[in-house]
């Protein structure tokens, strides 16, 4: 099985209600494939990708992003893909998303 490739892509980090750079080191620690950042400038696809948003207005969301991967999870503030979630648990339900994500393909 080839390994997925995790693109994570922060917000600008104006109101953050959660702590991104922890939660991303967990996620590079025990993502199920490589986890990088996404750049704007980047033109290849990712499997998945993260969107790290620190607060529910999730800013950096557009429809441009979502043309840089074939799937997305959108953490915004306390939330994943719009459901609330603890912040200790963001990057393990992240984690777990990524995982079916993956084995869908």
């Amino acid at each position: 099985m080839v390994e997925p490739k995790i693109g994570v892509k922060f917000c600008g980090g104006c109101n953050p209600l959660i702590n991104r750079s922890r939660i991303y080191r967990e996620l590079q620690q025990q993502c199920p494939g490589r986890c990088g950042l996404i750049r704007d400038e980047e033109d290849h696809l990712w499997d998945v990708g993260i969107i790290l948003g620190g607060c529910p207005v999730a800013c950096v969301d557009s429809d441009e992003l979502r043309q840089k991967a074939r799937e997305w999870i959108v953490v915004s503030g306390n939330m994943v893909d719009f459901y609330p979630v603890d912040e200790s648990r963001i990057a393990e339900t992240v984690i777990e998303k990524c995982k079916l994500l993956s084995e869908a393909d």
